[in-house]
């Protein structure tokens, strides 16, 4: 049997740390470092999953022993300057990350985690300043891969910029933030969210509206296509399987592949279900999986869903309009009421809220206040249609409602 290289183990531990198994990565790592102590990479590899599982102490050891064989080792000074973040020693941090960009002056990881830990301090004038430099550094690209890595890392700035304007409530320049970092990636849900929120805070609710619907339709694509890339592999293992066979198989195949293109609301909730396995505090996923319930008309477990994510995000307006229009079409009246009055109560200006509002008291026959909700949503947008429409169809249907409430002259 052909005995394993110091390689092959960093590798096997490397596809470990990327499904998070951090102490299998480890255990790689060290058998790795048997065969090759002198190997700096996996040094600084296992000292960044024994950051992960916040073995501090473990973890420095290890990034300063890569150190020890590569003084110049730019990226385990970094690792290093990132845990000491972790262990709030920011001015350890920050020699730390000097350090670094003095080895490398355009190394773009250094100046964000500069920034980051400026952050973390409360310095925020210094972390944008940091941020803004990390942008306008262009570090030496010498294959495509380095150009992958250079679009993540700005997409990663613009984001945290953008999150920093937004707890600092300068919101214009905030969303310029969020937009940059979507040019770079425009499938980020997370994103098209905090963008949809920030222009409700504007009273900008058309384009609010825009967002969201943007983030969801971005979410559903990136899911097919991995949908896809799943059924290719699925597909590509079964081509080997069957290497040399009939004729049938091979046609057996091609019509799996066809198949696997319309991806049915189940296998949209196995990849949900997986996801949240690894992150149960993503509100976005939580609201996507119960959407897709809703689809199925599988109401009670769309609303658990939705609980869960009010629970995680209860300042969010659209997710009430979520849990108001599924209450509708629950025939739940009463609570949908109150689920759109608590979203007009975070955003009093968003006009969907009060128009749907007036639809549920229109269901109920309560037909002044339903007449009342959607003036409220024209008085918000004079061109808002739906609310436009359902005034004038009021009117005609019921006159003498309409004649009690308002005189027809003005009409």
């Amino acid at each position: 049997m052909r005995k394993r290289k110091s390689w092959e183990w960093l590798n096997e531990g490397l596809s470990h740390y990327n499904e998070r198994e951090y102490m299998e990565a480890i255990e790689c790592y060290k058998k790795g470092l048997e065969l090759n102590p002198n190997d700096k990479e996996i040094w600084d590899s296992m000292g960044r999953a024994y950051n992960c599982i916040e073995n501090y102490n473990k973890a420095i050891e290890c990034f300063k022993k890569a150190i020890e064989l590569d003084p110049e080792y730019k990226i385990a000074w970094n690792d290093m300057g990132e845990t000491y973040a972790e262990l709030k020693q920011y001015e350890q941090a920050i020699q730390n990350f000097e350090k670094v960009l003095k080895i490398d002056p355009k190394y773009k990881n250094g100046w964000f985690c500069l920034g980051k830990t400026y952050e973390k301090m409360g310095i925020y004038k210094n972390a944008i300043h940091y941020f803004e430099t990390a942008i306008e550094v262009e570090p030496q690209l010498k294959n495509p891969l380095d150009y992958m890595d250079c679009a993540y890392n700005n997409k990663r700035i613009w984001e945290n910029m953008g999150d920093l304007y937004h707890r600092l409530q300068i919101y214009k320049k905030a969303i310029k933030c969020y937009e940059k970092a979507l040019e770079i990636d425009p499938n980020d849900l997370n994103l098209w969210d905090e963008l949809s929120k920030l222009y409700e805070k504007l009273g900008q609710h058309k384009k609010a509206e825009e967002c969201y619907k943007k983030g969801w339709s971005s979410f559903f694509q990136e899911f097919e296509g991995h949908l896809l890339k799943t059924s290719a592999n699925a597909n590509s293992n079964v081509r080997k399987e069957h290497n040399g066979g009939s004729e049938k198989e091979i046609e057996g195949i091609k019509n799996n592949q066809k198949y696997n293109k319309k991806f049915s609301n189940k296998e949209i909730i196995k990849i949900y279900k997986k996801e949240l396995k690894e992150n149960l505090e993503y509100r976005p996923l939580w609201t996507a999986l119960g959407n897709t319930y809703e689809r199925m008309e599988k109401f009670k477990k769309a609303m658990k869903c939705f609980q869960k994510a009010v629970k995680l995000d209860p300042n969010c307006g659209p997710l009430w309009r979520d849990v108001g229009h599924l209450y509708y079409k629950m025939e739940n009246y009463d609570k949908a009421i109150q689920s759109y009055k608590m979203g007009i109560e975070i955003e009093p200006e968003n006009y969907y809220l009060w128009c749907e509002l007036g639809d549920v008291y229109y269901k109920k026959e309560v037909y002044v206040k339903a007449i009342d909700c959607w003036e409220k949503a024209i008085e918000l947008n004079s061109n808002f249609k739906p609310a436009l429409s359902k005034l004038e169809q009021t009117r005609n249907k019921h006159p003498l409602i309409w004649k009690k409430y308002k005189k027809e002259e003005n009409w």
